[in-house]
């Protein structure tokens, strides 16, 4: 992770940060009536940011839309407001629709990946050991020191986040933004994160929820055991 900078404010600490990209995506919204698919590139309950791998966004800020969301086999109808468009990507405010089902931990687990693994050929930053991630709505990187041990973990559930780091003090926030640097050399996303005044219960009883049921063969037993003692209540 490269930190690039930091701006202090009475508020919440505000970090941009680049993070690795996974290049594919099962997650996608299909408009109904442009009938196009869009991959999603962000989501949460109460909207969405998508991207067209091809082409320019047929909507303007302000117009209605309605779909289906598609992960795998979960399928929800949505409608929504466009909220802003910029070149591939818009960014858009549901309306209506229950994603309490869809962005469930029942959901979440058979979509996860161990990007980790060999399999998935994709180049991992030398410090990152683990890497799993449910393709936008949540992903946990894991980062180890010099001398192999845990040195710093993040957990990003839809538009939150909780992060623990040696010797500091665990901290929840919001993702604030997120783009896909496109370039030849790179494959990683610019992120936007501000850090809560006070520490979210509710996104540490979710990540609680999740990392203990995440399957050793994605993420380790002892890794598991170690997220969950650090994020565990005081």
């Amino acid at each position: 992770m490269v930190i690039l900078n930091l701006i202090k404010n009475n508020l919440e600490n505000v970090e941009k940060r680049r993070l690795p990209r996974f290049p594919f995506s099962s997650l996608v919204f299909k408009s109904q009536k442009k009938q196009l698919a869009y991959e999603v590139k962000d989501i949460s309950n109460t909207g969405m940011q998508v991207a067209v791998k091809d082409g320019i966004i047929p909507f303007q800020t302000g117009d209605e839309l309605q779909g289906e969301l598609h992960w795998k086999t979960a399928i929800t109808e949505v409608k929504g407001i466009v909220q802003w468009v910029k070149d591939s990507r818009m960014g858009v405010a549901f309306q209506s629709g229950d994603l309490s089902s869809f962005l469930s931990i029942e959901n979440i687990l058979p979509n996860l990946k161990p990007i980790h693994d060999d399999h998935f050929d994709v180049e991992l930053p030398e410090d990152l050991k683990y890497w799993v991630m449910a393709e936008g709505p949540v992903e946990v990187f894991v980062w180890k020191q010099r001398d192999g041990d845990i040195g710093r973990f993040q957990i990003i559930l839809f538009d939150r986040y909780l992060e623990w780091q040696a010797h500091k003090d665990l901290l929840t926030g919001r993702v604030l933004t997120k783009r896909s640097l496109d370039t030849p050399l790179l494959t990683e996303d610019e992120m936007v994160f501000g850090e809560d005044i006070e520490r979210n219960e509710e996104v540490l009883s979710f990540a609680r929820d999740l990392i203990s049921q995440i399957p050793s063969q994605i993420l380790s037993e002892g890794v598991q055991k170690f997220i969950l003692k650090s994020i565990s209540e005081e």
